[in-house]
């Protein structure tokens, strides 16, 4: 009788699982990201040297298309300029080129003396390309910019990656139990 209740149980567990439809793998991405040796393009000394933060993407890395990427997180203190995501823009391409910069002028636009950053590199290979920033307190404006940093992905697993597995777990040992029976 114990047989066959946890037989039907995991019948029905498998039918509940079958029954709910295919949801895209969609997964959030750390990248932590350090970049140095700024250049001032103007006569003002460079505020920040080195710059650090860090970005969080979500993409269903099913398709290999990077151009269904979409920025949730972005963090950095740029001189005297700690932008908000709703400050933020990102470009995405298909081959895993990336632009996240300021919505001030555009995101690959700046403007010295504004609140503006343009950062640039390749999530597929985790490549720096370069940061460019300004600030809007300066005397006289001037755009600090590198091609000189590193990225780094930090990213963890989904609660619901490690939900699976104790899942699996469960059912491994159920099965083991029964066959012991």
């Amino acid at each position: 009788m114990k047989r066959f209740a946890l037989l039907l149980c995991c019948q029905a567990m498998l039918l509940v699982l079958l029954a709910v439809p295919a949801q895209p793998a969609l997964m959030d991405y750390t990248v932590n990201f350090t970049a140095w040796n700024f250049e001032s393009i103007g006569s003002e000394p460079v505020p920040m040297d080195p710059v650090s933060g860090f970005f969080v993407y979500s993409w269903d890395d099913d398709t290999l298309d990077y151009s269904t990427a979409t920025l949730k997180i972005f963090h950095a203190v740029l001189g005297a300029y700690v932008p908000t995501i709703s400050d933020v823009g990102a470009y995405f391409s298909a081959s895993g080129n990336f632009l996240i910069g300021g919505l001030l002028n555009g995101t690959n636009v700046i403007h010295a003396g504004t609140d503006d950053f343009a950062l640039g590199g390749r999530l597929d290979t985790g490549s720096f390309s370069s940061l460019s920033y300004t600030n809007s307190g300066q005397n006289i404006p001037s755009v600090f910019s590198t091609r000189t940093g590193t990225m780094t992905d930090a990213t963890v697993p989904e609660p619901s990656t490690f939900g699976l597995m104790a899942l699996g777990a469960l059912g491994l040992l159920g099965f083991r139990r029964l066959r012991r029976n």
